[in-house]
């Protein structure tokens, strides 16, 4: 089954900005219960602090994919994602909560555990 987490992971990893928007409520929330301070309100921003990641050539490797409902209408999708330099180094291990609403994103929870090279990670979500 194609999540929009799928959808995600491939419109990010294929640099589509329309295609990441796509998949993503307006008025979407993240919440990162270990960094409050980078929480938002709105797709904008964080659609914009994913593709400030481009340039640095970040990608996704989609580990596991867990749902409960119709991604079509109304579900949660857990999604366990490693982020990888464009050596494919690890950058962080992280695990994700999604909330559909509408077939839309609409709240995800992020839950990180770093890698080994924090310092790696930290520069390169600047």
């Amino acid at each position: 089954m194609t999540t929009p987490l799928h959808r995600y992971v491939e419109a990010f990893n294929a640099r589509d900005f329309d295609q990441m928007t796509s998949v993503f409520a307006p008025d979407l929330h993240t919440i990162h219960p270990g960094e409050p301070d980078v929480d938002v309100v709105s797709s904008a921003p964080f659609l914009e602090r994913m593709r400030a990641l481009w340039p640095r050539g970040i990608v996704y490797e989609l580990r596991q994919v867990m749902t409960d409902g119709d991604c079509s209408q109304e579900a949660r999708v857990w999604g366990e994602l490693l982020a990888l330099q464009a050596d494919g180094t690890p950058l962080a291990s992280e695990l994700v909560l999604y909330r559909i609403s509408a077939g839309l994103v609409d709240q995800i929870t992020v839950y990180k555990q770093m890698h080994p090279t924090h310092s790696a990670y930290l520069a390169s979500t600047r």
